[in-house]
Order: C-alpha cells, then sequence, then structure tokens
C-alpha cells in the first residue's frame, strides 16, 4: 500500500485512480508525470483490468509506492474505478486515464476549483493532444440534444488561459482527467455500474446537473492525451460506437422529461434507419430491453431528485442544438519537426487531395468536392498548412479559396506566412485567388495560417450542418521570384521483378527493345523462380545484345516488393518507371512517361494507363469491371491528368524520380503480393507527392482470370490488410480505403455467396454481363471473409483486441 504525498499546506488527500487494460506503455509515461505533481497530497491506486502485457509486474518493480488492485479480469472501465473509489482514502477522487501525461499543477488547479465554489460537484481538466501539444483534445464535454457526447475543441489550437483561477461550465467532466469528491461521487451513483466503458462520464455529468450541481472545466489544470490511442484500428472504432450507442439510449431513457425523451427516441431511431445501422439498432435496442427494469428505477429516482429543467439546460448552452456530433477538424497525421525533412520539395499543396495530408496542420476538415470533381477542403476559422521549397526563395503565395455570402463578417482573409500577416479582400460566393508576399526559412519551410472569421453553416443555412467553419481552400501555391527552372528527364531505368513467367515476360523484354526513347535502363529481379527464368533472362540478354540495355538480378522469393528494392539499388536513370512482368508496354510507353513528367515540370508520379491485352486474352465482363471499378485498378473513376489516392500507386505501370524512391522503400513486411504498393503511395503521398493520371503511356496486361480467382485474391487482399494498418493505424478511418468493418448482412453473405460464386463465373465467361451492384457485392463479401480472417490471426498472434 502506498504513503501518500505529503503537502506543506496539509490540503486534502486525493486519490487518484488510474484504470488499466494491457497498458504497461502508457503507464511508463503516465506514472512518472504523476510523480512530479506539486501542492497537494495524494495517493496513486492502478486497477489493473487483468493486463496480458506485464503490467503488474512492472508495477511492483518499477513503482512499489503505487497501490495495484489486480483484478484478474476486464470488469470494464467504469466497475474498475468504483473497484478504486472503495479502497481510496482520500476525500477527493481524481480519475486518471492512463493514456495521460500531467503537468505538475493539474491537481492543483482542479483542487482549488472545486474547493472554491462548494456548487461545483466535478471538475476536468483541459486535454491537449500529446502528440500535437499545440492543439486541444478537450476543454470540457459537449452533448447533443440526442445525447451523444463530444469533444466541442478537438483540434482548436490551445491558447493559454487568461485570468488565473476562472472555470468554464461543461455538460460533463472528461473522465480522462477529473476530480470529485468522494461522498458525492457515491451519493450520486458513481458511474452507471451497467456500461462496461464509454459514455460514464456523459452520464455521471448529465445527473450532476440535474440534481442541481455544477460542472466545470479549469483551464489552469492542463493533462496531455493520447487521444484514441486504444481505438484507432477499424474494429476498436467498431465497437466504440456500438458500447457508446447502447449506453447513450439508457442515459437517455434515465435523464430526459417525458416529451423530449419521446422527440429524442423518434430521431434516434430515423437516424438508424435512414442509415441502415439494422445491427446496431437491434444490438442497442435488446441491450436496453434487457436492462429496461434498472433503467426506470433510475429514471424513477433521479427524475424525483431533479432540480434543474431540460430547459434551462438547453438556455446555458450545456445541450447542443446539433442532434449528432459535428464533424471536428482533422487532427494532423505528423508533425513538422519531426517530418520535414522526408517533405519533397514542390511549389504546391492541394489540401484536397491526398498529397497534402503530410503538411496539413490544425484546422482542416474532411475533404469535400465541387460539382465539377476538384476535391477541396473547408478550414476552421484558423488553419495551418506548409509548403517546402527551396531554402530562402522568395515571392508570392497564390490561396485559391472560396467564402460564402452567407458566412457573414468581414470581406477578407488574413493570410500569415512564417509570422508575417496580411489581410486580403475576397470576393463572395466564388473561388478566388488571394496573393500575399512570403518567404521560406532557412529549411525551405513556409508556414501559411488562413484566418477568417467564423460560421456555421445550420444557423444560416438550416441545413444541419454544425460544423464551425472558416473558408473552402481548393490549391495554396509557392510563386517564386525569380521562377525557378522546371524540372527536365532524360534518362530512364524500368524496374521489373518476376517470378515463374517466362513466357510473357520474353514478351515484354521485346517490347522494351523497341521501345523510341534511346536512353533506358532495364532491370530484371528474378525473384526466386523455378521455370529457369534466370537463366533464360541471360540467355535473352546475350542474344539481344546491343538491342537493350538489360540488368539481370537473381534472389530468393522474396517477393515483388523486396524485389523491386533490390533492383533500384541498381537504378541509375533520372525516373523510375515500375512495370509487371505479365505487362506488355506500347512503344512509345517511355516516351509518353517521360513527356508528361516534362510538361509538369514539377515531381510528380506518373500513373499510365493498363489495359487487358485483348489480343491475347478473352476479357469478360468481369475483368473489364474489375479494370475501372477498383478492385483491380481505379481507371473508371478518374479524369486524365487527375490527380489520384495513394491507393492507386499501382506498380504495373507508374513513373517517378528515382531519387524520391530512396533506399529500399518496399517495406520488408509484405511476405506477400497485395498492399506492398498501397504502402509505398502512402508514405510518399504524406511527404507531399502527386500521383497524376496520364491515359497515353499504355501497357497491356496478361493476366487471365476468372470470377472465381479473383474472388479467392480479394479473400487474401482481405486477410492480408492488417500489415498495412499495423504499420498505419490511421488509415482505418481514411476514405481511400474500402469499407474494414464487416457490415452486418456479411454474416449470411458469407455462407450463401460462396456456393454462387462457381455459378457466376461460368456465366460470366458465356460473357453475360451481371449487374454491377451484384458483382461488388460479391467481391466486398469476399473481402470481408478475409478480414475476419485477418483479424482473428491479428488477435491470436499479439493478443490484441478491440
Amino acid at each position: 500500500m502506498s504513503s501518500p504525498r505529503p503537502n506543506d499546506n496539509a490540503a486534502p488527500l486525493v486519490s487518484v485512480v488510474i484504470v488499466n487494460f494491457n497498458g504497461r506503455h502508457h503507464l511508463e509515461r503516465c506514472l512518472p508525470s504523476l510523480a512530479d505533481t506539486v501542492g497537494v497530497s495524494f495517493e496513486t491506486i492502478v486497477v489493473d483490468n487483468g493486463s496480458g502485457d506485464g503490467s503488474v509486474d512492472w508495477l511492483g518493480e518499477h513503482v512499489p509506492d503505487v497501490r495495484v488492485l489486480a483484478l484478474g479480469a476486464n470488469l470494464g472501465f467504469g466497475e474498475a474505478n468504483r473497484r478504486g473509489v472503495e479502497a481510496a482514502l482520500g476525500e477527493y477522487i481524481a480519475f486518471l486515464n492512463n493514456d495521460t501525461v500531467v503537468t505538475p499543477a493539474w491537481l492543483g488547479a482542479m483542487l482549488s476549483a472545486i474547493a472554491a465554489d462548494p456548487a461545483i460537484a466535478a471538475v476536468c481538466a483541459t486535454l491537449r493532444l500529446l502528440d500535437h501539444p499545440e492543439l486541444l483534445n478537450a476543454r470540457g464535454g459537449g452533448m447533443t440534444w440526442l445525447g451523444y457526447g463530444y469533444d466541442p475543441d478537438l483540434g482548436v489550437p490551445y491558447d493559454p488561459p487568461g485570468v488565473p483561477g476562472t472555470v468554464i461550465d461543461t455538460i460533463f467532466p472528461t473522465a480522462a482527467a477529473m476530480l470529485i469528491r468522494r461522498d458525492e461521487f457515491v451519493a450520486c451513483g458513481g458511474f452507471d455500474p451497467a456500461f462496461f466503458m464509454y459514455h460514464e462520464d456523459v452520464d455521471l455529468g448529465w445527473r450532476l446537473w440535474l440534481l442541481g450541481r455544477r460542472v466545470v472545466v479549469a483551464p489552469d489544470a492542463v493533462v496531455f492525451h493520447a487521444w484514441g490511442g486504444t481505438t484507432r484500428s477499424a474494429a476498436g472504432l467498431a465497437w466504440k460506437e456500438r458500447l457508446g450507442a447502447r449506453h447513450n439510449l439508457r442515459t437517455l431513457i434515465k435523464h430526459y422529461e417525458p416529451y423530449n425523451l419521446a422527440r429524442a427516441l423518434k430521431n434516434l431511431v430515423k437516424l438508424w434507419v435512414r442509415a441502415r445501422a439494422w445491427g446496431r439498432m437491434t444490438h442497442v435496442l435488446a441491450w436496453n430491453l434487457w436492462h429496461l427494469p434498472g433503467t426506470l428505477a433510475w429514471r424513477r429516482r433521479l427524475q424525483r431528485a431533479r432540480k434543474v429543467t431540460d430547459g434551462e439546460l438547453v438556455d446555458r448552452g450545456l445541450i447542443a442544438d446539433a442532434p449528432v456530433p459535428p464533424p471536428a477538424p482533422d487532427v494532423p497525421i505528423g508533425t513538422v519537426e519531426r517530418d520535414h525533412a522526408d517533405w519533397i520539395p514542390t511549389p504546391l499543396l492541394l489540401p484536397g487531395y491526398h498529397s497534402g495530408l503530410g503538411r496539413l496542420g490544425h484546422g482542416w476538415y474532411g475533404r469535400t468536392t465541387t460539382g465539377g470533381g476538384r476535391w477541396f477542403r473547408w478550414t476552421a476559422p484558423r488553419a495551418l498548412c506548409h509548403l517546402k521549397v527551396e531554402p530562402g526563395s522568395t515571392g508570392e503565395l497564390a490561396v485559391e479559396l472560396m467564402r460564402p455570402a452567407a458566412a457573414g463578417g468581414a470581406d477578407a482573409v488574413t493570410v500569415s506566412c512564417n509570422g508575417e500577416s496580411h489581410a486580403v479582400a475576397v470576393e463572395r460566393d466564388a473561388w478566388c485567388e488571394v496573393r500575399a508576399p512570403a518567404r521560406a526559412d532557412a529549411r525551405g519551410l513556409l508556414a501559411v495560417e488562413i484566418a477568417c472569421d467564423e460560421w456555421v453553416p445550420h444557423r444560416v443555412r438550416a441545413d444541419w450542418d454544425f460544423r464551425r467553419l472558416g473558408c473552402a481552400v481548393r490549391q495554396v501555391r509557392f510563386i517564386a521570384s525569380p521562377a525557378s527552372p522546371p524540372r527536365s528527364y532524360r534518362s530512364v531505368s524500368i524496374v521489373l521483378p518476376t517470378y515463374n513467367r517466362w513466357p510473357i515476360l520474353a514478351e515484354t523484354l521485346d517490347a522494351l527493345a523497341e521501345q523510341s526513347w534511346p536512353a533506358l535502363q532495364v532491370i530484371v529481379v528474378d525473384d526466386g523462380s523455378t521455370d529457369g527464368t534466370f537463366e533464360r533472362l541471360q540467355a535473352w540478354r546475350n542474344a539481344h545484345a546491343g538491342r537493350l540495355d538489360l540488368t539481370v538480378l537473381h534472389q530468393a522469393n522474396l517477393k515483388p516488393g523486396r524485389a523491386r528494392n533490390h533492383g533500384l539499388r541498381h537504378a541509375t536513370g533520372d525516373l523510375v518507371v515500375f512495370l509487371g512482368d505479365d505487362t506488355v508496354p506500347a512503344a512509345d510507353f517511355v516516351e509518353r512517361h517521360v513527356a508528361r513528367h516534362n510538361a509538369i515540370g514539377d515531381t510528380v508520379a506518373v500513373l499510365g494507363f493498363t489495359d487487358w491485352h485483348r489480343a491475347r486474352m478473352h476479357v469478360t465482363p468481369f475483368l473489364e469491371l474489375v479494370n475501372l471499378d477498383g478492385q483491380q485498378f481505379s481507371y473508371g473513376h478518374f479524369e486524365d491528368g487527375e490527380d489520384l489516392f495513394f491507393t492507386c500507386f499501382y506498380t504495373s505501370n507508374i513513373s517517378l524520380p528515382r531519387w524520391v524512391l530512396g533506399d529500399d522503400p518496399f517495406h520488408p513486411a509484405f511476405t506477400f503480393v497485395d498492399w506492398e504498393d498501397t504502402e509505398v503511395g502512402y508514405r510518399l503521398s504524406r511527404r507531399g507527392l502527386r500521383i497524376v493520371l496520364d491515359r497515353a503511356p499504355v501497357a497491356h496486361h496478361v493476366h487471365p482470370m476468372t470470377l472465381s480467382s479473383f474472388y479467392r485474391r480479394q479473400e487474401h487482399v482481405g486477410r492480408t490488410v492488417e500489415v498495412l494498418l499495423a504499420l498505419h493505424p490511421e488509415l482505418a478511418s481514411n476514405d481511400a480505403m474500402p469499407p474494414l468493418e464487416p457490415r452486418g448482412w456479411h454474416a449470411v453473405s458469407r455462407l450463401l455467396v460462396p456456393p454462387l460464386v462457381p455459378l457466376l463465373s461460368a456465366v460470366d465467361r458465356l460473357g453475360v454481363r451481371l449487374p454491377t451492384s451484384l458483382y461488388r457485392f460479391v467481391l466486398l463479401s469476399a473481402f470481408f471473409t478475409g478480414r475476419r480472417q485477418g483479424f482473428a490471426r491479428h488477435v491470436a498472434t499479439t493478443g490484441a483486441g478491440a
């Protein structure tokens, strides 16, 4: 048992309760910061929910003065906290998440706030993002009129508090870091024991307000939080949403007055029906029906004791007028200090495209598109982005933006570059270009902030859009003065891995020998073929000496990603073209790639058009679909010259500057075929590389497939996506990825679809075109089947769950 930390002022004892489940890596940061807390007498209690990562042993060895309650099983967040409160010695209870890092004065500031006003029942800290400390995670909790809790200030730049000791009312105290009197927590019922985890703090805060008590956030109490650290996987997010939805309904039944409860229930059902969320609705209703007697007992007690009406909470702004949480600005996926050295120098940033992902700072909402297909992003009132250009270069920033007349406010935006601000007039309701002077710093960086008056669309348009917006931005461009010369490319290296495909590979080599572009190097890497490919390559090279600069390499069967890395080590061209070993290029293939790069004049990747080799294979309606619709290639979704998703980094026909790739760009984790090129495309896009479609460099794909064989391939794609998500968990919510959480209907389709696949395949071979929706359904079912298998394997291997 730990000893309370002394304090010279003999302040009341605070018991800090931390619930832990497989969070040793979090505790290793949290507890040392907690030990530096000043000005408060406190004890620390860690309640372990049956961790399997050695947390309990680590606690006993490294922090023996911390009290550990080892429960031996995962009893959930609420129950674990209740056990901690039962064991606590303090007059006050501070609930603290294990994935936090506290500042020395965090606890003292909350204790001062709650002690200063007897009407205050609970106080929470101001949460800043641990990975982005310049941004807020939460400044107290918000709640919509349908009961959903959210963080209204997520992603907003953090500004130090003004007058010390001030507090701000909030509907609920964020349980990641909050303080409450022990006796009051117990007397009001504490966290609802029916909640395994999620929504406990919303329920508690709302209850305290109805009982006539006050809940506040203390701006002086600052805690850093690894927001989303345990639920970034697709399965984790879905599980969180399901638990949150069922607990929300119970909270609504307990708290609302009759009329508002009926209104909320009606609109919740409408939301589920519109979203076709049948599985979630069934789960939520069944769970709440099971718990209904206990819920009604809570309701009777609370309604008899309530002192505040629903209307009063609405009037105070504690219940928001939005039905569901408004989208928050995207949290940046990287940091300038960590990532800028890897950014690709380019004068252009397109916020609505994936090439802008890594250079967007705070204040950018999810991307959207106009009717013409160009993608853009809305900003918050303040939005930050970065460009990387030649160090010390001077010129102008040109920002293409639009601010609606309905937004009101000033007819100007403020554009700041590296701290120098300029107010610029804007035209309303039309895309316009505003300019401001700019000078890059010694690292070549331009930190660009766009600021304008805030507006909320619903308040002027009644369109249910409750985002706090600034303006829409399509591009940010740096115009150097004097202008920089455009990049020009001459020599080309083609890198081509191969495995057991000699007949079509020989045809590909013949086509490469006939290319119209003279400065061409071809590197073929035999990936452990067993059909004599390596020997045949050597013989072909000897027989065609002088026709083609051919380098022949060999390695064990390490799969195409590792083979491309091997080939790149020998590439000497200005440009690298990745080509498939079953892909025959047209005679002007290389020339067209080079021409496109030189026409653009910037550092980009160019994706050529890969069509089926119609003279060599039977192209069925199904094969036509997968080449255009995204299951194999997505050519049907993009126009020529358009910027593409990172998922379109197709290594069957793509070119880019050699220097961009560096050493060994393909990750060794991909010990199979699939996803290795997507992973490279994502990392290059984060660095600022645009992928541009050009249909002129044509290659013809010789890969006969049936619907049955492609179905099996999609199962493999679903199984192996877990490797990609382990490297980049943030991709679970990226709009370019396929849906990762199996739909409710998959429980039936995984039984019914496989027996039908041979029949559908036979029909396809007859040339009968089936509905596109049917093809999509079958292939998505295959992907989900593989996804379930892959996730189960991942859990079995790593012990990780939702």
